[in-house]
């Protein structure tokens, strides 16, 4: 609900997009075995870090599982908000690089 003349925030259209995440995960986390096996251990060697070339944001591998299946991404991180809010707008490619 608005007030005549004023405009939801940026902010509060992002919470609601986020919210709406979280209930649409909220049923697959309740399915989540109660017990998690601790993460493999990762020697300081192994972890590599880089730049994407284009949008200069910080690589980092991550992995994802659930004790049966594991799968590993390399993952771009928008750690400042101005990064969080420019997203992928300006991105013409997706994809390995």
């Amino acid at each position: 609900m608005t007030i005549e003349g004023m405009k939801p925030s940026r902010r509060s259209a992002g919470g609601i997009a986020a919210l709406a995440m979280i209930l649409a995960v909220a049923p697959i986390a309740a399915k989540a075995p109660a017990h998690h096996p601790a993460p493999p251990k990762v020697s300081a060697h192994q972890v590599t870090e880089s730049r994407h070339p284009i949008s200069g944001l910080k690589v980092i591998p991550l992995r994802v599982g659930n004790g049966s299946a594991a799968h590993a991404f390399r993952v771009e991180v928008a750690s400042s908000f101005d990064e969080q809010e420019k997203g992928l707008m300006f991105r013409k490619v997706l994809g390995p690089t």
